[in-house]
């Protein structure tokens, strides 16, 4: 805010006598008029108050201030209904102020300390209340903490990105072929010049061994595509007379990965390479590879000022010389070795040499088969040069017994299979399942031991999450719930009535409204004409004693009399005859 000007001052001082000379009941009006004379809002006005020093609203602050007014059943109650009445995708159907009238509709709220009455709290006290509690809806849907991942030696996994290097490639144009890019001009000031220039940027691909720290790039001119990840991939995988090489078992990279390609996946299935991807924002993941191109740009490309390559292939080489320096010299934090150190104590059996490069491009996908699931989760599959063998697949999510599974063949684990199971988007997921064998007692190998498998201790809000079910459902654990809802038992039976907050309502009692009647209704009720002969039956039974009645009734209206017109001729004849009755006659 400006600072005020002298005149300004003397006026806001003015102002200020007046409201402090003022009642409690006649500050606004001044304000108002104040307001208007100065051109300003009363905000405004405040506020040049308050940074002069020349107001203090002189508020105190409650005596109740920071306490919790919802008990802790109340707010756990508030927090099951919403809890509950969110749907699968997330979307909360049950909204905050909808609890809070059902609750209050039943008796329970926030207790007023003045008169003991049950009031319904604000949605802000709720909220309050609820996170106090560690039971709010958000912290209920947090999930389990994160776990620290480690990992037992090197190649076990590898993690893999890419991302725009400090550097410009321009093929053919300027003086050199690599220049420095000016992220200001690229980025900011003309939103469109990168997609113009892609094709031309230098991209920098990087894998890294978490356990070891070890770690290759290469650069590459262009866009991020698939075959520039083949490529790469391809490279960092041969043996070039340093240590880390070979084919891991794992692979971590991001959604947007060109990994996802097609014939990527497909080259990752031949080498028999598990792909993990990770979630969007969960970049953490891959925190190795995250923190390696930090750790390059500080370590080679912040030189590249004083250096800039005349090709690719020039940089790549000065990259290599960096690289094998760096890993041999640096030492790492965590393992307290260099990063080359730790990687040699991988074992021969950890380390599967990867196939030439011809091969590897050579290679295309084998073709799947389909094995039925028996009642036992097994399968039979027979692999060349092993026989066939039984296969124990009830661990892999998504197996049903009676259902067909696909099963690929692992060239480099035979006589292990690849399961093909794919996900819901359709992505494929691999599952290396080894021939099923039985122990002397008739158990298979792969069990887990007993007493082997702990569990992470629960949080504040999964504590407070089994005890909304146990009042809900009268069961603890989500599996129990989904069971009890499966059986359609109701929510809360016998301690909230969902429609309380209706049932309080008293509707009155309308009178009704006279109308019209629709002509749809009118002929609705027309009955259909009655043929003459039953006609005259009809008239006879009520009284009429006319000789000729049936030549009258063909004459005037035919072989069909209207039924209204017969219901009058009745019904006058019965009256006639009930007056008869009652003169005597």
């Amino acid at each position: 805010m400006d600072a005020a000007t002298v005149v300004e001052l003397e006026l806001l001082r003015e102002l200020a006598g007046r409201l402090k000379a003022a009642g409690h009941r006649e500050r606004g009006a001044i304000m108002l008029d104040a307001a208007t004379r100065l051109g300003k809002s009363k905000a405004t006005l405040y506020a040049r108050l308050k940074a002069a020093g020349l107001y203090d609203a002189g508020r105190k602050q409650r005596a109740d201030a920071g306490r919790i007014s919802v008990s802790e059943d109340v707010a756990l109650a508030a927090a099951g209904l919403i809890h509950h009445g969110t749907r699968a995708n997330g979307k909360r159907n049950f909204k905050l102020g909808a609890a809070a009238d059902l609750l209050h509709a039943q008796g329970l709220g926030r207790v007023d300390g003045l008169t003991g009455e049950i009031v319904k709290p604000s949605a802000t006290t709720l909220t309050r209340a609820m996170r106090a509690y560690s039971c709010h809806p958000d912290q209920l849907s947090a999930g389990h903490a994160a776990v620290h991942i480690k990992y037992a030696h090197p190649n076990q996994v590898w993690q893999i990105d890419s991302s725009v290097a400090v550097l410009f490639y321009a093929p053919g144009g300027g003086i050199r072929g690599v220049e420095l890019l000016d992220e200001t001009e690229v980025y900011k000031n003309k939103p469109d010049a990168l997609k113009r220039v892609q094709n031309d940027l230098c991209i920098r691909w990087m894998v890294t061994d978490p356990y070891s720290g070890s770690y290759f790039v290469r650069y590459f001119a262009g866009h991020e595509d698939s075959m520039g990840f083949i490529e790469f991939v391809i490279e960092a995988m041969q043996s070039r007379g340093e240590p880390m090489h070979g084919v891991p078992l794992n692979f971590v990279l991001d959604k947007g990965s060109a990994g996802r390609a097609a014939h990527a996946r497909r080259l990752l299935k031949q080498l028999g390479i598990t792909v993990h991807e990770h979630a969007v924002k969960k970049s953490r993941a891959k925190g190795s590879v995250e923190g390696m191109h930090n750790i390059w740009e500080q370590v080679f490309e912040s030189r590249l000022f004083m250096w800039l390559p005349e090709n690719i292939a020039a940089l790549n080489a000065r990259a290599d010389q960096v690289r094998a320096a760096h890993c041999s010299k640096a030492i790492h934090s965590r393992h307290g070795l260099t990063r080359w150190g730790m990687w040699q104590r991988i074992t021969a059996e950890q380390l599967r040499l990867a196939p030439s490069i011809e091969l590897m491009r050579d290679q295309v996908a084998g073709k799947d088969e389909t094995r039925l699931v028996d009642d036992q989760s097994t399968i039979s599959f027979a692999v060349k040069g092993f026989g066939s063998r039984t296969y124990y697949v009830g661990g892999v999510p998504g197996v049903q017994i009676r259902e067909r599974v696909t099963v690929r063949l692992n060239m480099y684990r035979a006589p292990a299979i690849d399961l093909v199971m794919c996900d819901a988007d359709g992505t494929e997921r691999l599952y290396t399942i080894a021939p099923a064998e039985k122990d002397a007692g008739g158990y298979f190998d792969h069990g887990v031991d007993f007493g082997t498998y702990k569990a992470l201790p629960k949080s504040a809000s999964e504590k407070q999450l089994d005890r909304i079910n146990q009042a809900a459902y009268g069961v603890p654990s989500a599996l129990e719930v989904a069971t009890a809802r499966k059986a359609r038992a109701n929510a809360y039976e016998g301690t909230l009535n969902p429609f309380a907050d209706f049932d309080a309502v008293t509707v009155p009692t309308y009178l009704p409204k006279r109308g019209i009647d629709h002509p749809m209704e009118t002929a609705a009720r027309e009955l259909p004409p009655v043929a003459t002969p039953d006609a005259v039956r009809r008239l006879k039974a009520a009284g009429d004693t006319r000789p000729d009645v049936y030549a009258q009734l063909i004459a005037e209206h035919g072989a069909e009399v209207p039924a209204a017109w017969l219901e009058a001729q009745i019904a006058a004849l019965q009256a006639g005859a009930d007056g008869r009755k009652a003169s005597g006659f």
